[in-house]
C-alpha cells in the first residue's frame, strides 16, 4: 500500500485549501488537496474548478485548450515554491484540474477533470512530461 501524506498547508507560496485563485485563462480554481507521495518524489496539486463542467450559453464542458496554459503556470507559481518552502525532494508534479471533488484514488464518469504532469529539472522549472 502506497503511502501518500496529505498536506493540509504548505507554505505561503502555494494557496490554503478553499482558498481561490485566478488561472490565467480566467478559470476560477479551489485547492481541493496536496498530496506527497515520498516513494514515488511526486506532489500532486488538486484542483476544483465548477466552472469545467459547464459554463457556455449551450452548457456544455470546456476544452482542455481553453485551460491547458493554467497548468503550466499552477506548476511554477504554485508547485515549485511549495515544495522548496517544505523542502520536499520532489522530482514530479502532477496538476489535476476537475469539476468537482473527487476522493483521490477514485473514478467518477459524470465528472470532467483534466491532469499533466511535470518533471522538475535540476533547475528548479516544471518541465512538462506526457502523463
Amino acid at each position: 500500500m502506497r503511502a501518500a501524506i496529505i498536506l493540509a498547508l504548505l507554505a505561503a507560496p502555494l494557496a490554503a485549501p478553499a482558498q481561490e485563485i485566478d488561472a490565467p485563462s480566467g478559470l476560477h480554481l479551489v485547492l481541493q488537496d496536496v498530496i506527497w507521495e515520498a516513494e514515488t518524489a511526486t506532489v500532486r496539486l488538486r484542483f476544483v474548478a465548477p466552472a469545467l463542467g459547464g459554463t457556455g450559453e449551450d452548457g456544455a464542458p470546456m476544452a482542455f485548450s481553453e485551460v491547458s496554459g493554467d497548468f503550466q503556470w499552477l506548476c511554477d507559481v504554485h508547485g515549485v515554491p511549495a515544495i522548496v518552502a517544505n523542502d520536499l525532494a520532489a522530482r514530479q508534479v502532477v496538476i489535476s484540474i476537475a469539476d468537482r471533488e473527487i476522493p483521490f484514488g477514485q473514478m467518477d464518469p459524470d465528472a470532467v477533470q483534466f491532469f499533466e504532469g511535470y518533471s522538475i529539472a535540476a533547475d528548479g522549472t516544471c518541465q512538462w512530461e506526457p502523463y
